[in-house]
């Protein structure tokens, strides 16, 4: 609110009947998407999906790597995974992601199967 009265010039000492702020409310009010990835991140996520990249297989291996190797080096790649049903595509999907997450990164799984980091 502050800031909204510097920008005009003002301050909160211009308007001495007018109550101070209780709260950071910007600091209270968060982004929903990024409330509920904040939920799936907990103390051993990490060795858990290094527990499901140990059951890869050669190309599922290929592409977990490259797709966390895009995101730890920030090269904004964009990966499609594609096979039969039951191949384990959504398996190396939600390893990447808890990989990912466990990292500090945040992970968004779109409905279409799109990663967003």
């Amino acid at each position: 609110m502050n800031e909204y009265l510097l920008e005009s010039g003002k301050t909160f000492s211009d308007f001495p009947n007018m109550p101070l702020p209780c709260k950071a409310w910007n600091e209270v009010v968060t982004n929903r998407h990024i409330t509920e990835h904040q939920n799936f991140v907990y103390p051993g996520l990490y060795e858990k999906a290094q527990e499901k990249v140990a059951r890869f297989n050669t190309e599922q291996l290929n592409a977990y790597t490259e797709n966390t190797n895009s995101v730890r080096n920030d090269s904004g790649q964009v990966f499609f995974l594609s096979g039969p049903a039951g191949t384990g595509k959504m398996f190396v999907y939600n390893t990447v992601a808890n990989t990912l997450r466990s990292e500090g990164h945040i992970v968004l799984l779109h409905q279409e199967l799109h990663l967003y980091y």
